[in-house]
């Protein structure tokens, strides 16, 4: 398997890429052969590279730079685990998700927080799969770990990707022209 980051690279998008080579870091101690694959770009970059250097990281990790859909063939397939670290503040609550979007999509498994509209997002069964501590390296790379070692189902693959339904364009314009009619 591998992870995959994809989005902003940048603290101010409210997403803990800063977490990002701790979780690695611990991951790799019991799967050396595991890698990060990181799409995207943003203000961090630099220092996220330099700090990936300093914990010995580089090698487990594929830079990709920015990205559009028709990439996503070759950044992600059905062994790809998503990470999206976030913490809780206030200010974070209210964003939402690509990352989540694009795993519900693609029934992918996808670590993240309890935090904002994920819970609404991601099938409540899948729940204590998917949600670690906010800002804790360490509560994300247990979740990732026990999805290495226990992958998603085809039934639960399947779950997201009916999930996903809920959220489409056309499901969410009947819903709006039904509350514009009442």
């Amino acid at each position: 398997p591998t992870i995959a980051y994809l989005g902003s690279i940048s603290t101010t998008s409210g997403h803990n890429i800063n977490l990002l080579p701790d979780i690695l870091q611990n991951i790799t101690k019991h799967n050396p052969k595991i890698k990060l694959i990181i799409a995207g770009s943003g203000d961090e970059d630099d220092n996220l590279k330099k700090i990936l250097q300093e914990k010995h990281l580089l090698n487990s990790t594929v830079w990709h730079g920015r990205f559009t859909a028709s990439d996503l063939d070759q950044l992600i397939d059905s062994n790809t685990i998503i990470v999206d670290p976030i913490d809780s503040n206030i200010v974070n609550r209210a964003k939402s998700s690509y990352r989540i979007a694009l795993a519900l999509a693609c029934g992918l498994p996808v670590v993240t927080s309890d935090v904002g509209i994920r819970p609404q997002l991601i099938p409540s069964e899948l729940h204590k799969r998917f949600f670690a501590t906010p800002s804790d390296p360490d509560s994300y790379a247990e979740k990732i770990t026990q999805l290495i070692n226990h992958p998603i189902s085809i039934n639960e693959s399947r779950s997201l990707i009916s999930q996903s339904q809920k959220f489409s364009w056309d499901t969410l314009a009947d819903q709006y022209q039904s509350i514009l009619r009442a």
